[in-house]
């Protein structure tokens, strides 16, 4: 089969690193697969930690798209002269694309023979045009979500959910028709490229967090645990691996309460597995989180998961068992979940047999698998 991914661009983030993990999984089973973007890669890309598989094995295209919105001539104008090319020359039998912007570009060509495939990776907030107040943007994206339900129709397009979450969220904002086109296939990692060890030393408690330091990923919320944690008398560390504009504001915080010899911004790593090997918790505090991919990578790592809700990662944390989930943003239950696991050494021992064994179903091998049953049905309707 040949197969187009189109992503905005290539980065060291959630999205992007599932893309390269499929596209991988894709050819080593025999699909012709290229990935096109077009966007300057991001920073982060260059930590990606299988770039070098990546740009050996996949195609990867860079193309001039440009996608505006005319107001006088009341149409949206997509300028991909570029990517028409690249689907004329491939002929491909699936074109698959990952984020918003994406949605955009793939659906300025429509072929009969081509089945289309949108991955929502993420509540798309221009799909949810009256949650925000009326302005000259959200009436572009009004105009613009217009038009691509119209390509979506066209298109008879098939959309990949990665949680109920975002599952009841694209039901409830399709149109009928097009709602019975959603289907829900969870995230998936390389299980093979993390490892568990024993992490039994509690003299130090070492945390970790890995996500772009943006607003929504709540990293203020951590260095108040921390801080917590530091005054009732326990030894703390907080790694935060992650890239984004929040590090000042972080940073300033961390300075204000102490915490410089606490918690340390490691910036975009290409080894996370590595750090995640040598820490004893995993702990996040995103305010919404579609699914949480590195969620699964701590437990593949063997580590227990304190995480805030975010909506998607209902759907991974079994109270108990992997970790915990708070319903609320409450920094006393927070903090009293992290305590019962650092009091109790075999709990965590049991939450690390659990996880491990857990996150195996979500591996990028059978995920493949049953992407590769979809397309084919999508050639069956």
């Amino acid at each position: 089969m040949k197969i187009i991914h189109v992503i905005p661009t290539l980065a060291n983030a959630g999205a992007e690193v599932l893309v390269g993990n499929i596209a991988l999984e894709q050819v080593r089973v025999g699909n012709d697969v290229i990935i096109v973007v077009f966007e300057e890669m991001h920073p982060t890309f260059s930590n990606y930690f299988l770039k070098e598989k990546l740009e050996k094995e996949i195609l990867i295209i860079q193309i001039k798209a440009r996608v505006s919105f005319s107001f006088f001539k009341n149409k949206i104008e997509i300028k991909s002269d570029d990517f028409e090319k690249i689907v004329n020359d491939f002929s491909p039998d699936v074109i698959h694309s990952h984020l918003y912007q994406a949605e955009l570009v793939s659906r300025s060509i429509i072929q009969d023979n081509i089945k289309y495939i949108s991955h929502c990776h993420n509540n798309m907030s221009q799909f949810n045009f009256f949650a925000e107040k009326l302005n000259k943007r959200r009436i572009t994206d009004y105009l613009e979500l217009n038009w691509l339900k119209k390509r979506y129709f066209l298109s008879d397009t098939i959309f990949i959910a990665i949680s109920k979450n975002t599952e009841q969220y694209f039901k409830s904002k399709l149109p009928t028709r097009l709602a019975k086109n959603v289907f829900l296939l969870g995230n998936a990692i390389n299980t093979s490229h993390y490892f568990s060890k024993v992490h039994d030393d509690l003299n130090l408690v070492k945390l970790i967090s890995v996500g772009n330091l943006l607003p929504n990923k709540g990293h203020l919320f951590l260095v108040d645990v921390v801080s917590v944690l530091k005054r009732k008398g326990y030894r703390i560390s907080l790694d935060i691996l992650g890239f984004g504009p929040m590090e000042n504001e972080i940073l300033e915080k961390i300075k204000k309460m102490n915490l410089e010899s606490e918690i340390f911004l490691k910036g975009s790593v290409s080894n996370v597995n590595e750090f995640l090997s040598q820490s004893n918790i995993y702990v996040h505090s995103a305010y919404s989180e579609a699914f949480g991919l590195v969620l699964l990578e701590a437990m593949a790592s063997g580590l227990p998961v304190i995480t805030t809700d975010g909506g998607g990662n209902r759907d991974l944390i079994k109270d108990g068992f992997n970790g915990y989930l708070i319903k609320n943003r409450d920094i006393d239950l927070y903090v009293e979940k992290l305590e019962l696991l650092i009091n109790n050494p075999q709990k965590i021992k049991e939450i690390r047999n659990y996880s491990v064994e857990f996150v195996k179903q979500f591996d990028i091998k059978y995920y493949v698998e049953k992407l590769s049953k979809l397309y084919q049905n999508a050639f069956t309707r």
